[in-house]
């Protein structure tokens, strides 16, 4: 693998150059070239300085430079051609490794936010348990997660090859979607902002009634939410063979557009926000008078909306 060039601000090489002494906090095998800008190979070496360790105010001095810098540190290689070698960024908070032929992470483990979004050739991410915003859409080759069971907000959208996400039990926000081989969400239980879009073979949703905000558009098996009642938020978008929503009664925000088998929505009044666009078998609305936001888009059989004088936004 040949190394890649990261290509850092120039004010940030700027305050390293300036405020850190370089020869001692600077491994001696890294390659600087501040008159391009560029760094092959970063390791920061604080064991090395002794003026870092006997003077606090010329290590807080460094902490906030390279804090200040690093915290917003963009790693953007090209997709194509650059592959990374070796990394630590101890002190990065946000690393950006989209779209690149990234294979071991193992150095990344204690970085605040990650992306390795689009990384085809990641197989292995079992060191990245401690980050706490950790995206890794579009990476195909993965399969396993169970390292990941602490982050606080996952994105595994488009994962094709993900089956088990059962050890994902303490995420706090999980995107799954279009993950279409995953077919238990059982252990999901706690977690509370849930995206399963497209996840098109999911059917069993019970345990998935404490969940605060949970999108399950596009699947299309589910055809039971009786435990779905006390959800915040849900989409229940293109649930084409959904029929009975007699249990969610009580949730804030429901989207049920292009329900095409709805026919009774009458048991909905307590919703604050409904979208029923699309649904073309429901005719009675008599009773969602009280409904803050109704939506109702191409449905062509509601003729009466007499009732619906006091639903504060009402779209047609």
């Amino acid at each position: 693998m040949e190394n890649a060039i990261l290509c850092l601000p120039t004010d940030l090489l700027r305050s390293i150059q300036r405020y850190t002494s370089i020869n001692f906090l600077l491994n001696t095998s890294s390659q600087l070239k501040f008159d391009k800008y560029e760094l092959y190979y970063w390791k920061l070496n604080k064991e090395h300085s002794l003026e870092y360790h006997n003077d606090s105010k010329y290590r807080t001095n460094v902490d906030s430079k390279l804090r200040k810098g690093l915290s917003q540190l963009s790693l953007n290689l090209s997709r194509e051609s650059r592959t990374i070698h070796f990394l630590d960024l101890d002190y990065a908070e946000m690393v950006n490794v989209s779209y690149t032929k990234v294979m071991d992470v193992n150095v990344l483990g204690n970085v605040h936010t990650l992306n390795l979004c689009g990384c085809l050739n990641l197989v292995d991410v079992s060191a990245l348990g401690n980050v706490h915003t950790l995206n890794l859409s579009n990476c195909p080759n993965l399969v396993d997660v169970s390292a990941l069971g602490n982050v606080h907000t996952l994105n595994l959208s488009k994962c094709n090859k993900l089956k088990d996400v059962s050890m994902l039990t303490n995420v706090y926000n999980l995107n799954l979607s279009y993950c279409r081989l995953i077919t238990d969400v059982n252990a999901l239980g706690n977690t509370h902002t849930l995206n399963l879009t497209d996840c098109c073979f999911i059917k069993n949703v019970s345990a998935l009634g404490n969940v605060h905000t949970l999108n399950l558009s596009y699947c299309d098996d589910i055809v039971d939410v009786s435990a779905l009642g006390n959800v915040h938020t849900l989409d229940l978008s293109h649930c084409y063979y959904l029929m009975n929503v007699s249990a969610l009664s009580n949730v804030y925000n429901l989207n049920l557009s292009h329900c095409h088998r709805l026919v009774d929505v009458n048991i909905l009044r307590n919703v604050h926000i409904l979208n029923l666009s699309y649904c073309y078998d429901v005719k009675d609305i008599s009773a969602l008078g009280n409904v803050h936001t109704l939506i109702l888009f191409r449905c062509p059989f509601i003729t009466d909306k007499s009732t619906l004088k006091n639903v504060a936004n009402l779209l047609l």
